[in-house]
């Protein structure tokens, strides 16, 4: 089960796998359609199991992204499934996402300060981590509450 979700058009496929290296290298899983997708696999069935299974959706939205109509598709499944969406804007001003987007606070990477971009992606992939680690840390009392309720129980 992937920790993210990339989103994006394929015009960005170079900025979808720079986010890509640097989420896997912080340890987090990450579904990206052209790296994940092993040759002769049904891709469409695939991404809509990644897409159930990812806890969060990073959109790339760039133009060309808010124009594609899989994009949009991915985006509005993972609102209606209730994933954490995030949008990540470099050359459009978050105010112009679609409407369903515009709900969800947007990475805003515009000016291209590289130092400034690294701070901000840095910052993301820690909240990431550790909404993860507390994730991991629910399920674990959940299952020791599940198991004490078994023992209890004489099951």
């Amino acid at each position: 089960m992937p920790d993210v979700f990339i989103s994006y058009s394929r015009r960005d496929a170079k900025i979808a796998e720079g986010f890509r290296n640097r989420l896997q290298a912080a340890g987090l899983s990450v579904f990206l359609d052209t790296a994940s997708l092993a040759p002769g696999a049904p891709w469409s069935q695939e991404l809509r199991t990644r897409l159930g299974e990812a806890s969060v959706v990073l959109i790339l939205a760039s133009v060309a992204a808010i124009q594609s109509p899989m994009v949009n598709q991915e985006a509005g499944a993972a609102v209606l499934w209730g994933k954490k969406v995030i949008p990540i804007v470099w050359e459009l001003d978050p105010a112009n996402l679609p409407g369903w987007l515009r709900e969800y606070q947007a990475l805003d990477l515009r000016g291209g300060d590289p130092v400034r971009i690294n701070t901000h992606v840095t910052e993301l992939i820690g909240r990431l981590l550790r909404e993860k680690q507390q994730s991991q840390v629910i399920a674990i009392v959940a299952l020791i509450g599940l198991a004490a309720l078994l023992v209890l129980s004489g099951k």
